[in-house]
């Protein structure tokens, strides 16, 4: 092989099986798989995907315009058992964990 080839290829190219390779739909896939807002990082957005539980939820969640395909923004929530901040169209509300746990979001990508 020429030294002009040589330079030409990268370091690593192909240096692991194509069993072990990852391909970007893999990656993304596991990154954007449906979660309770509990596990949502601070600052991360998400689209709600569904409510679980009682009608009592449903009716919190449409009060607030909380439907599924809305696009929240979970701006902070504590360790324990403390309430979590959402905002939607820069209005905030407050949840306490275990509704949160009963709403599953699709974090977006950034």
């Amino acid at each position: 092989m020429s030294r002009k080839n040589q330079m030409n290829e990268t370091p690593h190219e192909n240096s692991l099986p194509a069993s072990k390779q990852c391909s970007k739909e893999k990656v993304f896939s596991k990154i954007a798989a449906p979660m309770d807002l509990t596990h949502l990082h601070n600052g991360e957005a998400g689209i709600i995907v569904e409510h679980k539980g009682s009608g009592k939820i449903e009716s919190i969640m449409k009060a607030m315009g909380m439907l599924p395909g809305t696009t929240i923004v979970k701006k902070s929530s504590t360790a324990l058992s403390g309430p979590i901040i959402l905002e939607k169209n820069g209005v905030q509300f407050a949840i306490g964990k275990s509704t949160a746990r009963k709403i599953i979001v699709k974090p977006l990508a950034y």
